[in-house]
């Protein structure tokens, strides 16, 4: 709750200026990625597919998604680890060099690495049947 004896240049006992500024917040650092280049006279692309979704931590320099043009298929790549956090285009669309693809959120923690999968219970042998001699 904010006093109301509080005005904009005032001072408060923490020495913020705004009674606001007294409240913690976490301050994404999110880049938003443009569609890179392709190459010579190749200004856009149709989105082949994504590799990594919305909500997926990457690494730099990590493939996570693939661009079709007339002449190649280029993969996209991360510019730096973080957090995918939205797409601006969906599979299918077609963007122009220069677009914003997505945003990547730098402040994320995470790892790329696949979780260890759970061991595989072993299945209960099940005898075959025994084929019946003609009589």
């Amino acid at each position: 709750m904010i006093p109301k004896n509080i005005h904009n240049n005032t001072r408060l006992q923490s020495g913020l200026t705004s009674p606001l500024m007294a409240y913690p917040t976490r301050n994404f650092a999110a880049e938003i990625v443009k569609v890179p280049a392709m190459g010579d006279s190749i200004s856009e692309g149709v989105i082949e597919e994504f590799v990594k979704f919305a909500g997926d931590f990457v690494e730099a320099d990590e493939i996570i998604a693939r661009i079709e043009t007339d002449k190649v298929t280029v993969d996209i790549t991360a510019p730096q680890s973080g957090v995918i956090t939205e797409y601006y285009a969906a599979e299918g669309d077609t963007v122009d060099v220069g677009a914003d693809f997505y945003k990547l959120d730098t402040d994320a923690k995470g790892s790329s690495t696949p979780k260890a999968a759970a061991p595989e219970t072993p299945k209960a042998a099940t005898p075959e049947p025994v084929p019946q001699a003609a009589t």
